[in-house]
């Protein structure tokens, strides 16, 4: 059981220093979240997690080196208590996928309101997944592509 009274620990992994810039004062600002790190590269991922020590991992795709959808993979194997969440301007089926079947545990959009990514913070801290609504339908009919229908149902 997730401990509510605690705050919620966030790595953040971005190379765009003004989105790193906001992602820490929409953390640090808001009650309940702390950010223990901010991170312009996956390459030295290992000794950037037992340093920051997080509960959720906000996680770019694209970055230089290591990207983030190999990280999260290298993270996951890991650190196996760790949650990632993807925040990135992709939203090709190729990457969502690629991002869930690396272990992800959620996959937003990086236009996502503050107040909608917190909550989808939240949310996966406490054991759901969040995805931005059009991540959402994609994750559906790609889902709908691979799982044939029942007829007699």
């Amino acid at each position: 059981m997730v401990d509510l009274s605690e705050n919620i620990r966030v790595a953040v992994f971005e190379d765009n220093p003004i989105m790193t810039d906001a992602y820490r004062s929409i953390l640090n600002g808001s009650p309940g979240y702390i950010c223990t790190g901010c991170f312009s590269s996956c390459n030295n991922w290992k000794y950037d997690i037992e340093k920051s020590n997080p509960d959720i991992v906000l996680m770019d795709i694209e970055m230089t080196g290591l990207n983030g959808i190999s990280a999260t993979k290298l993270i996951k194997e890991k650190f196996t208590g760790i949650k990632i969440l993807i925040q990135t301007v992709f939203e090709d089926d190729s990457r969502i996928l690629e991002a869930l079947s690396a272990g992800a545990n959620g996959y937003i959009l990086k236009n996502t309101s503050p107040v909608k990514m917190l909550e989808a913070i939240t949310d996966v801290r406490n054991g759901g997944v969040a995805f931005t609504p059009a991540v959402a339908a994609k994750v559906v009919s790609l889902f709908q592509q691979f799982v044939p229908s029942r007829k007699n149902d």
